[in-house]
């Protein structure tokens, strides 16, 4: 039996929607974790680690991300972030190296800025860019040293952060 599955492919610009952004260990302090409810890719309480947000921008609805851990619990490939094990049955997925690395950060105890500038340094060798950032952030990456260069978009009000590499101290 040949079933056709539906894969999904990351944009190139990656959205961080800091208001439904769910990271963090514990309850939401407002510096080293944002959001409520259990870190999933889309929890019950409608936030969505940075792999959730980032599975909704590769087509996928709410509804298949709703409840799961992470993209290897999805029932299909999102390009980059799962692939499907070799000689599996219909849902047996694995999580990218990429994967691994944005659930270790969204889930890890730094700061939110922090946060920020490891997601933006492990998605930029793959090309991916991040942005729409809250000025706090911003102001905060910029008080750290953080290089990076502002573009704002013509439909909305948003930022777009196109380089973090430099640092004063690391």
């Amino acid at each position: 039996m040949n079933t056709k599955f539906k894969s999904y492919k990351l944009p190139k610009t990656l959205v961080l929607d800091y208001k439904k952004w769910r990271c963090g260990y514990c309850i939401n302090d407002g510096i080293t974790s944002h959001g409520s409810g259990f870190i999933e890719l889309l929890n019950e309480e409608g936030y969505m680690c940075c792999l959730g947000q980032f599975s909704l921008q590769s087509g996928l609805s709410k509804n298949k991300i709703k409840c799961k851990n992470t993209p290897a619990d999805l029932s299909c490939e999102i390009d980059g972030l799962n692939y499907k094990k070799f000689n599996s049955r219909d849902k047996d997925y694995s999580d990218t190296s990429l994967s691994k690395k944005c659930i270790s950060i969204n889930d890890n105890m730094h700061t939110i800025s922090q946060k920020v500038i490891d997601l933006i340094e492990v998605l930029s060798p793959r090309k991916l860019k991040l942005k729409n950032f809250p000025k706090s952030i911003l102001d905060e990456l910029s008080e750290m040293g953080i290089k990076y260069v502002v573009e704002k978009s013509r439909k909305k009000n948003t930022k777009k952060v196109s380089s973090a590499s430099s640092r004063k101290n690391r």
